[in-house]
């Protein structure tokens, strides 16, 4: 564990830009700030983490390249690390955990393996497996009945997708006829397993690549996928730009956000916000976050309006819904999860890298 120090000296940096922004922060989300703790922990592997999925303050699951898995039941001061078997040259990109016991993996990539544990980690069963040279899985996200969706990259112009109805025991793949149709060059990107956002309403799903008029696009649906429609957003897009991570505040609220990986450091073009479920998009005119993010999380704890976006820059925050940001901290993340209690947001990053920020 890095902590104590580290993580002190690293939240006071983080209030140093807040305590000086423009934007403005009410007393309760200050109050609040103040009383948060972000430690940041040595999981034991050097593996890079892009998938994470936190139980609560306490427990947490993340995933990553050689079939790594870690996972935490004590806050994170002691962790377990699991190569499961038979994904050891694959990267898990994907994971959701239902409780400190159960969780699935889905790697990105052919062959495309997906595996549940109900153990803690001690033993895996394979519950799905795609073996087309072409398949590449993006993100998988699951709603609180269990019902389950993983979206990969285009095959003959259609979107894959595999659905679940049963906490991801069993998988359906999807048919031309249910899944969306997109345009040559376009597809999404697995760098947080977070381009996929379910709520009760509607699932969106974030692309980039060589989209139409070199504008990243959502794919929209109704919340079980019946229907899919194609919307245009703000964000640049290109075969290294686009849409990175998708998430709803409440009700019909979103935000996107993403950029450009092989040119970080560029911020423009590269959030977005809808006030109507994602069937349009708008950029604010406020300032953004300080470059190319791979993940964005709400933080229902500090406000419905409180973001976190990470990426190779660090965090920034926001506490208007998205409209404005402010740079937070420079430590490197790959991904973000918000806690279903909405207490605490883990994070997982390079290195065997995963931190936390947590509510008391």
């Amino acid at each position: 564990m890095r902590g104590g120090v580290f993580a002190a000296a690293a939240f006071a940096l983080f209030l140093l830009p807040l305590a000086g922004c423009s934007m403005q922060m009410n007393d309760a989300t200050r109050s609040r700030l103040l009383d948060a703790t972000w430690p940041i922990f040595d999981t034991g592997t050097t593996a890079s983490l892009r998938g994470v999925c936190g139980i609560d303050g306490r427990s947490a699951w993340a995933s990553g390249s050689s079939g790594t898995v870690v996972r935490t039941v004590d806050g994170g001061n002691r962790w377990q690390v699991f190569s499961v078997p038979g994904a050891e040259g694959l990267d898990l990109r994907c994971i959701h955990a239902f409780d400190d016991n159960t969780a699935v993996v889905l790697s990105a990539g052919s062959p495309a393996h997906l595996y549940k544990t109900t153990d803690g980690g001690q033993t895996w069963s394979l519950v799905y497996e795609d073996t087309r040279p072409e398949i590449f899985f993006d993100a998988m996200q699951f709603d609180q009945a269990g019902f389950g969706m993983a979206f990969g990259d285009p095959i003959d112009g259609q979107i894959q997708l595999i659905t679940s109805s049963d906490f991801g025991s069993t998988w359906l793949r999807r048919d031309a006829y249910t899944s969306p149709a997109v345009a040559p060059g376009e597809a999404g990107f697995a760098a947080s397993n977070s381009a996929l956002a379910l709520n009760d309403d509607c699932i969106l799903i974030g692309l980039g690549g060589q989209s139409p008029a070199g504008r990243a696009r959502v794919a929209r649906a109704d919340h079980y996928g019946r229907q899919w429609r194609i919307v245009e957003t703000p964000l640049a897009s290109s075969k290294s730009a686009g849409i990175f991570s998708i998430a709803f505040l409440n009700g019909r609220r979103a935000v996107a956000v993403g950029g450009d990986y092989l040119q970080p450091e560029r911020a423009e073009s590269h959030w977005a916000i809808s006030e109507d479920g994602g069937s349009t998009w708008r950029q604010p005119e406020g300032k953004g976050p300080r470059g190319y993010c791979s993940s964005v999380a709400v933080f229902p704890a500090l406000g419905s309006d409180v973001l976190l976006a990470v990426g190779p820059h660090g965090m920034d925050i926001s506490t208007d819904g998205g409209r404005r940001w402010v740079g937070a901290d420079d430590t490197p993340w790959h991904a973000l999860d918000t806690t279903p209690d909405g207490k605490a947001v883990w994070m997982a990053g390079p290195d065997g890298r995963v931190g936390v920020y947590r509510v008391r």
